[in-house]
């Protein structure tokens, strides 16, 4: 009788043990499938941005190709805004007037370049 009863206790440590590694076991797996797929959200995220990359360069050269039209458009006006010629055979009170104008909006827009002006800082 007495060894009846250890053969069901080892039994039934032996099932609570089978049952706590299976346990242990399926909730592992549940992990690593959580793992998984948190995972695979990271990479959709990195491929997505990887994706949006040409777009982004595409629209940066269009942006600096317009720049660089409006910046040579802008030093080509003030180029013959301030353009004076003065022909020495034509010489007159007239003409000097006009050089010395021009000489006074070149000293204008040089200071308005250099001038710093007030700052404005975004937060």
């Amino acid at each position: 009788m007495f060894k009846n009863k250890v053969v069901w206790i080892i039994i039934a440590i032996v099932a609570i043990l089978f049952f706590w590694v299976k346990g242990v076991y399926n909730n592992m797996v549940t992990q690593d499938e959580g793992v998984k797929t948190a995972w695979s959200q990271v990479e959709n995220q990195y491929q997505r941005r990887m994706d949006l990359i040409p777009n982004l360069v595409n629209t940066v050269k269009g942006y600096a190709a317009h720049e660089k039209e409006t910046l040579e458009g802008v030093v080509n006006a003030r180029a013959e805004a301030t353009k004076t010629t003065i022909d020495p055979s034509n010489l007159t009170e007239e003409s000097l007037k006009k050089f010395q104008s021009a000489q006074g909006i070149k000293t204008l827009w040089s200071f308005k370049r250099n001038w710093k002006g007030p700052k404005i800082v975004f937060r």
